[in-house]
Protein backbone atom coordinates (compact mmCIF):
# COMPACT_ATOMS: atom_id res chain seq x y z
CA UNK A 1 0.00 0.00 0.00
CA UNK A 2 3.17 2.38 0.81
CA UNK A 3 5.14 1.27 -2.26
CA UNK A 4 1.98 2.08 -4.47
CA UNK A 5 1.79 5.73 -2.97
CA UNK A 6 4.89 6.37 -4.42
CA UNK A 7 4.27 5.81 -7.78
CA UNK A 8 1.55 8.64 -6.95
CA UNK A 9 4.08 11.03 -5.31
CA UNK A 10 7.68 9.66 -5.73
CA UNK A 11 9.07 12.31 -4.22
CA UNK A 12 7.14 12.27 -1.35
CA UNK A 13 10.00 12.15 1.51
CA UNK A 14 7.48 10.69 4.16
CA UNK A 15 6.59 8.17 2.27
CA UNK A 16 10.23 7.54 1.14
CA UNK A 17 10.99 7.15 5.15
CA UNK A 18 7.57 4.98 5.60
CA UNK A 19 9.32 2.29 2.96
CA UNK A 20 12.68 2.84 4.67
CA UNK A 21 11.35 1.73 8.00
CA UNK A 22 9.42 -0.86 6.34
CA UNK A 23 12.27 -2.21 4.67
CA UNK A 24 14.50 -2.07 8.47
CA UNK A 25 11.68 -3.65 10.08
CA UNK A 26 12.09 -6.91 7.33
CA UNK A 27 15.59 -6.62 7.77
CA UNK A 28 16.05 -5.54 4.10
CA UNK A 29 18.87 -2.56 4.99
CA UNK A 30 20.49 -1.94 2.27
CA UNK A 31 16.86 -1.31 0.49
CA UNK A 32 16.34 0.78 3.52
CA UNK A 33 19.00 3.07 3.77
CA UNK A 34 18.20 3.60 -0.06
CA UNK A 35 14.82 5.16 0.66
CA UNK A 36 15.84 7.12 3.41
CA UNK A 37 18.48 8.53 1.90
CA UNK A 38 16.36 9.31 -1.13
CA UNK A 39 13.54 10.81 1.79
CA UNK A 40 17.26 12.91 3.49
CA UNK A 41 17.41 14.14 -0.40
CA UNK A 42 14.46 16.16 -0.41
CA UNK A 43 13.98 17.14 3.17
CA UNK A 44 17.12 16.70 5.13
CA UNK A 45 15.15 18.03 8.44
CA UNK A 46 13.80 14.86 9.43
CA UNK A 47 15.95 14.06 12.94
CA UNK A 48 13.58 10.36 12.91
CA UNK A 49 14.93 9.25 9.53
CA UNK A 50 18.66 10.25 10.28
CA UNK A 51 17.98 8.50 13.61
CA UNK A 52 16.98 4.96 11.27
CA UNK A 53 19.65 5.30 8.84
CA UNK A 54 22.08 5.48 12.14
CA UNK A 55 20.67 2.16 13.18
CA UNK A 56 20.70 0.46 9.70
CA UNK A 57 24.69 1.91 9.19
CA UNK A 58 25.33 0.32 12.23
CA UNK A 59 23.60 -2.94 11.80
CA UNK A 60 25.34 -2.77 8.01
CA UNK A 61 28.46 -2.83 10.15
CA UNK A 62 29.56 1.34 9.14
CA UNK A 63 30.02 2.58 12.73
CA UNK A 64 31.27 5.70 11.05
CA UNK A 65 27.85 6.42 8.90
CA UNK A 66 25.99 5.63 12.25
CA UNK A 67 28.12 8.25 13.88
CA UNK A 68 27.78 11.18 11.58
CA UNK A 69 23.95 10.19 10.95
CA UNK A 70 23.26 10.01 15.00
CA UNK A 71 24.80 13.24 14.94
CA UNK A 72 22.95 14.94 11.94
CA UNK A 73 19.70 13.96 14.17
CA UNK A 74 20.73 15.43 17.49
CA UNK A 75 21.72 18.36 15.97
CA UNK A 76 17.96 18.60 14.62
CA UNK A 77 16.43 18.10 18.16
CA UNK A 78 15.68 14.26 17.99
CA UNK A 79 14.62 12.89 21.40
CA UNK A 80 17.32 11.63 24.50
CA UNK A 81 17.29 8.15 23.07
CA UNK A 82 19.13 9.37 20.32
CA UNK A 83 22.08 10.63 22.33
CA UNK A 84 22.35 7.35 24.02
CA UNK A 85 22.82 5.53 21.09
CA UNK A 86 25.34 8.28 19.85
CA UNK A 87 26.96 7.47 23.08
CA UNK A 88 27.06 3.44 22.91
CA UNK A 89 28.31 3.69 19.52
CA UNK A 90 31.01 5.91 20.93
CA UNK A 91 31.15 3.01 23.70
CA UNK A 92 31.89 0.76 20.93
CA UNK A 93 34.60 2.25 19.44
CA UNK A 94 36.74 2.72 22.80
CA UNK A 95 36.02 6.60 22.73
CA UNK A 96 34.90 6.44 26.65
CA UNK A 97 35.50 10.59 27.19
CA UNK A 98 33.41 11.56 24.80
CA UNK A 99 31.02 8.79 25.42
CA UNK A 100 30.72 9.93 28.98
CA UNK A 101 30.66 13.68 28.44
CA UNK A 102 27.69 13.12 26.16
CA UNK A 103 25.75 10.87 28.69
CA UNK A 104 26.42 13.32 31.70
CA UNK A 105 25.72 16.37 29.92
CA UNK A 106 22.38 14.43 29.29
CA UNK A 107 21.74 13.43 32.64
CA UNK A 108 22.28 17.24 33.32
CA UNK A 109 19.33 18.18 31.42
CA UNK A 110 17.01 15.38 32.71
CA UNK A 111 18.00 12.82 35.62
CA UNK A 112 15.28 10.61 34.87
CA UNK A 113 16.57 8.83 32.26
CA UNK A 114 16.93 5.64 33.05
CA UNK A 115 18.32 4.40 29.64
CA UNK A 116 21.00 7.25 30.27
CA UNK A 117 22.48 5.69 33.35
CA UNK A 118 22.15 2.20 32.36
CA UNK A 119 24.51 3.12 29.07
CA UNK A 120 26.56 5.12 31.76
CA UNK A 121 26.69 2.45 33.96
CA UNK A 122 27.86 -0.32 30.95
CA UNK A 123 30.58 2.48 30.17
CA UNK A 124 31.49 3.04 33.62
CA UNK A 125 32.02 -1.27 33.65
CA UNK A 126 34.28 -0.74 30.53
CA UNK A 127 36.52 1.55 32.41
CA UNK A 128 36.39 -0.74 35.16
CA UNK A 129 34.87 1.68 37.74
CA UNK A 130 32.52 -0.98 38.72
CA UNK A 131 31.46 0.39 42.25
CA UNK A 132 30.49 3.66 40.24
CA UNK A 133 29.05 1.38 37.07
CA UNK A 134 26.83 -0.62 39.92
CA UNK A 135 25.29 2.68 41.47
CA UNK A 136 23.92 4.21 37.82
CA UNK A 137 22.77 0.63 36.76
CA UNK A 138 20.85 0.46 40.46
CA UNK A 139 19.39 4.27 39.63
CA UNK A 140 18.69 3.41 35.95
CA UNK A 141 16.48 0.12 37.45
CA UNK A 142 15.00 1.86 39.91
CA UNK A 143 13.50 4.92 36.96
CA UNK A 144 12.76 1.59 34.38
CA UNK A 145 12.60 -1.61 36.30
CA UNK A 146 11.50 -3.53 32.71
CA UNK A 147 14.68 -2.43 31.25
CA UNK A 148 15.98 -5.80 30.58
CA UNK A 149 19.78 -4.23 29.65
CA UNK A 150 19.92 -2.45 32.85
CA UNK A 151 19.57 -5.82 34.43
CA UNK A 152 21.58 -7.52 32.14
CA UNK A 153 24.62 -4.20 32.60
CA UNK A 154 24.37 -4.40 36.49
CA UNK A 155 24.62 -8.29 36.36
CA UNK A 156 28.01 -7.66 34.65
CA UNK A 157 28.95 -5.16 37.32
CA UNK A 158 28.15 -7.35 40.16
CA UNK A 159 30.50 -9.80 38.32
CA UNK A 160 33.04 -8.21 38.41
CA UNK A 161 32.53 -6.64 41.72
CA UNK A 162 32.60 -10.49 42.76
CA UNK A 163 29.38 -11.36 43.57
CA UNK A 164 28.12 -14.05 41.26
CA UNK A 165 24.84 -14.92 43.48
CA UNK A 166 23.50 -11.04 42.64
CA UNK A 167 24.56 -11.31 39.27
CA UNK A 168 22.69 -14.74 38.56
CA UNK A 169 19.55 -12.68 40.08
CA UNK A 170 20.32 -9.98 37.74
CA UNK A 171 20.37 -12.24 34.66
CA UNK A 172 17.13 -14.40 35.63
CA UNK A 173 15.59 -10.69 35.59
CA UNK A 174 16.31 -9.68 32.58
CA UNK A 175 15.30 -12.90 30.88
CA UNK A 176 11.98 -12.01 31.95
CA UNK A 177 11.69 -8.74 31.02
CA UNK A 178 9.62 -8.46 27.63
CA UNK A 179 11.57 -7.15 24.56
CA UNK A 180 11.34 -3.66 23.32
CA UNK A 181 9.96 -3.02 19.96
CA UNK A 182 12.16 -2.99 17.15
CA UNK A 183 13.70 0.97 16.61
CA UNK A 184 12.81 0.96 13.22
CA UNK A 185 8.84 0.33 14.81
CA UNK A 186 9.28 2.71 16.99
CA UNK A 187 10.45 5.59 15.02
CA UNK A 188 7.76 4.71 12.31
CA UNK A 189 5.15 5.13 15.07
CA UNK A 190 6.73 8.55 16.04
CA UNK A 191 5.95 9.88 12.67
CA UNK A 192 3.28 8.39 11.20
CA UNK A 193 1.00 8.38 14.46
CA UNK A 194 -0.31 11.68 16.09
CA UNK A 195 1.00 12.77 19.83
CA UNK A 196 -1.50 11.58 22.39
CA UNK A 197 -3.77 8.65 20.40
CA UNK A 198 -0.97 5.67 20.85
CA UNK A 199 -2.79 3.26 22.69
Amino acid sequence: MVSSGLKILPNSPLLLFALGAVDGISGNERKAVEYLQRSLSIRPQQPEAWELLGDLDLRLGRPGQAGEAYRKAIGLGSPPETTVKYADLLLRLREYSEAERLLRQLLKRDSRLGIAYASLGKLLDAKKEYKQADEALRHAIQLDPDNPQAHLFLAEALQHLGEPEQAEQERALAAKKKEEPRESTRLLRRVLVPAGSED
